[in-house]
């Protein structure tokens, strides 16, 4: 039987003021390429706030904190984006909308799993959340 060695990649030590920094570099490169950048954060803080007027006329304002709380899960899909306008930058090349929205790898089959994955932890944590309320405001809503 062959024995294999597996090579585990170095882990980078984050130092305290490295989010200082990233910061920084962030506001770096939307001072570099605002349009793109503004017309994403515009549209997304456009969005959120559809569904939260949407969610406070229909009578369950309540579930704008549960959506708050599952941004978290689907985050990291939604800024592939601006990381791509990022890394074009650092090329020195400026990035369009267009290569912001339609970020090319992002509809390979592995973030595919890893987005359906996100969003079955993200309807467990709002069926959670709905029960945790349920349970919690039974002296307020009477059945």
């Amino acid at each position: 039987m062959t024995e294999t060695t597996v090579i585990l990649p170095d882990v980078a030590t984050i130092g305290a003021g490295a989010p200082w920094d990233w910061l920084k570099r962030g506001w770096r490169d939307f001072t570099r390429a605002p349009a793109p950048f503004m017309v994403f954060g515009i549209g997304l803080a456009f969005i959120s706030a559809i569904i939260a007027w949407g969610l406070m006329f229909s009578g369950a304002f309540a579930w704008v904190f549960v959506l708050a709380g599952g941004f978290f899960f689907i985050a990291p899909m939604l800024a592939m984006g601006l990381y791509r306008g990022g890394e074009m930058l650092e090329r020195g090349v400026k990035p369009g909308l267009k290569d912001i929205l339609l970020v090319k790898g992002a509809f390979r089959r592995d973030l595919a799993y890893l987005g359906l994955a996100l969003l079955l932890i993200y309807m467990l944590w709002t069926r959670i959340a709905q029960v945790v309320y349920a349970l919690s405001t039974t002296s307020i809503h009477k059945t």
